[in-house]
Parts: C-alpha cells; structure tokens; sequence
C-alpha cells in the first residue's frame, strides 16, 4: 500500500491525510445539516456539537491507552506516554458528552433525539476515512489469512484478514441507510448508527491482529465499548421510537 503520498518536495503521511480529510468532509455534511434541519436554538445546538465532538477526542485517547495497558505499569502514565486512539471510545463518549451538554447548556432535551442524528452522517464519514488511512498504511489490520479474500499489502506478500475493507464498506453501508432513513419515525439513525458501528467494530476485532494482553470476560476493550454501543442504541431507539422529542 502507499504508506506516503510525494507531492513535489512534500512527503505527507497516507493515513494522516485520510483522517483529515474525513474530519473535513465530515465536518462540512454535519454543520451543513444541522443549519438544514435545525430551526430553534441553533447556535446552543452547534455549540453542543462542537464541544462534543472536540472532548471526545479525549475519550479516543482513552480507550486507547486501555488498549495498551500492561496492569504492570500505572495506567496514568500509559494515558500519558500513549500516542493510541481508538474510534470506539470516540463514539461512547460522544454519545455520553453529548447528552449531558445538551441538557447543560439547552436546560431540557426538548428536541434532542433530532438534533443528535446529524452526528451519525459525521461518525460513520469520519470511521470510513479513518480505516481508509489505516489500510495505505498497513495498520489495525487482520491476522494473518490464507483464504480466497485474504488482504495482500504486496503480491508476494502473507494474506491477512480484511478487517480494513469490511469496515468501509460497513461505513458506506450504514451512511446510506442513515441517509435513506433520516426522517424515519420508526427508527433513531443515531440510534442505528451506533448499534451497526458497534456491531462492525466487535467483528472486526475478532479478525484484528490484536496484540493488547487485557481481556474483560474474553472481550478486548474494543468489544466491550462496541457492547455497550449496541445495548444503550437499543434502549435509546426504544425511548425515542415513535415519541415527539
């Protein structure tokens, strides 16, 4: 894959740019959204965004220090020296940040299972450019895999898992149904979102090549977070389905 992209003298990092640009496109579908769909307190409604989706980076940052924490060192400082992230702990957290500040900063969650579905078109944007980055550059991959759909960075390559193309396209997939459904009353398409995202990611990382060492009941981090995406989808789509917020 092309790790780097050479532009002139430039050399820029493939999945940096991904990232980027999926921050950007997502960003632009988001806002552009919310200045569509949202008619009453809008300004509170894009500040609630915006401090969302900035403090959940943290959240990221989170998770993926988990993921490379030993239990032999303290976690703190794995939080500290950790250069990880992880896009499960982003969408948790968002989810958490979003609800609290919505109440905090609007004073009731009049409105609020519309207002938070725009965030669903930016995640699932914004989760396809991040594992288009991570496929150019080779990382967050599959183990390795000899079958007929086996990955190849290079033709005399080993095969690996194609855990990075199953998770595009199951990011294209749901940003489809997230768009054809947006104004359904049957369904949230937060609530779907997070629910098939958690689903993508607990599969996903049965096929990952994971060399983290800590295990809740048998399930990385990644699993328990894609969990509890999926239970609290549920509940949430079950309070929102068919009420007038």
């Amino acid at each position: 894959m092309y790790s780097v992209f050479e532009i002139g003298a430039y050399t820029i990092p493939a999945r940096e740019f991904f990232i980027n640009c999926g921050t950007v496109v997502g960003l632009i579908v988001l806002f552009s959204t919310i200045c569509k769909t949202v008619h009453i307190d809008k300004i509170k409604i894009i500040v609630v965004y915006s401090l969302s989706l900035l403090f959940s980076i943290l959240g990221s940052k989170f998770a993926g220090a988990l993921l490379e924490w030993d239990m032999q060192s303290s976690l703190l400082d794995t939080l500290r020296n950790s250069e990880a992230v992880n896009f499960s702990g982003y969408v948790l957290f968002f989810t958490i940040l979003f609800s609290v500040l919505y109440k905090l900063i609007l004073k009731n969650y009049n409105g609020f299972s519309q207002n938070i579905k725009a965030s669903a078109l930016y995640m699932a944007i914004q989760h396809m450019f991040n594992r288009i980055g991570c496929l150019m550059a080779g990382c967050c991959g599959g183990r390795e895999y000899r079958g007929f759909l086996a990955l190849h960075y290079s033709p005399n390559d080993t095969g690996y898992y194609p855990v990075q193309p199953f998770e595009i396209i199951s990011m294209i997939l749901v940003l489809f149904f997230v768009v054809f459904l947006y104004d359904s009353k049957k369904i949230n398409v937060f609530c779907l979102f997070i629910i098939w995202f958690g689903i993508t990611f607990f599969i996903g990382d049965i096929f990952r090549d994971n060399l983290y060492d800590l295990r809740i009941l048998g399930l990385t981090i990644s699993q328990m977070i894609s969990c509890i995406l999926v239970v609290t989808g549920g509940i949430m789509n079950f309070k929102f389905c068919g009420v007038n917020k």
